[in-house]
């Protein structure tokens, strides 16, 4: 099976047509045409616009990295190491992986009923010889990209404009698509087998995320939508 003539998810996953996942997919197909369709948004755009192909990839990479996710982390790496400078950018995102290595979700929620379930650690920064390889622009990126991982409680609206106003040298204001686009890297980098079935959680499809229980997901994305910012809407149900 190759990605020519599969689609990501069934690619990355290992999912084979005809298979007990292919029919379970196969059930929703406009939410399977959607997946792909952001997959394409994102890495195989008409226009790349302010946000490189190896940023794009790096990002990637560093997401399926952090979910330990060995062969999608591969397959970005290796799109990655196609790119100028690829061997030293995946050695830097190599290193920031392991930099940014964590088990979560954890973080503090708004003052309030859930503050009883806030726990401490790791706040992610890109060490300072990664930093001084990589543009201000991606290493804001690899920063958000971990908070969005492990603290999604603590991600807000503000905390976008901060990232923005402190470490991109206001690219992220000129240039608001690109701002828009890096949040939904994460999503891309979550789909990995789970089990000896080949059983896989998607954040997109299955409103699951790795490394959290339902009640911790539901939990982060109430709070996540409570910073000022509103659920994202569904393009089409199924």
């Amino acid at each position: 099976m190759t990605l020519q003539n599969r689609d990501i998810i069934d690619f990355l996953a290992g999912i084979e047509p005809g298979s007990r996942l292919d029919g379970l997919r196969e059930q929703r197909p406009e939410t399977r045409l959607n997946a792909q369709k952001s997959y394409e948004a994102l890495f195989e755009p008409e226009h790349w616009g302010s946000v490189t192909p190896a940023e794009r990839f790096a990002a990637a990479a560093f997401v399926a990295g952090l979910h330990k996710a060995t062969a999608i982390r591969s397959y970005y790496s290796s799109k990655l190491q196609d790119e100028p400078h690829g061997s030293a950018l995946v050695a830097v995102i190599d290193a920031e992986i392991d930099r940014g290595n964590a088990h979560g979700p954890y973080g503090h929620y708004p003052a309030g009923p859930l503050s009883r379930e806030d726990k401490p650690g790791l706040v992610y920064e890109v060490s300072g010889e990664s930093r001084n390889f990589l543009d201000p622009k991606l290493s804001a990126a690899l920063e958000h990209i971990h908070l969005l991982v492990f603290r999604p409680r603590e991600a807000s609206a503000r905390g976008i404009a901060e990232v923005a106003r402190c470490r991109l040298d206001d690219h992220w204001h000129r240039h608001p698509v690109a701002t828009r686009r890096i949040p939904c890297v994460p999503d891309q980098g979550r789909y990995r087998p789970e089990g000896p079935d080949s059983k896989f959680r998607c954040h997109r499809e299955g409103r699951a995320s790795l490394n959290r229980t339902d009640k911790e997901f539901c939990h982060d994305r109430n709070c996540y939508s409570s910073g000022n910012r509103k659920p994202a809407k569904r393009l089409h149900s199924s």
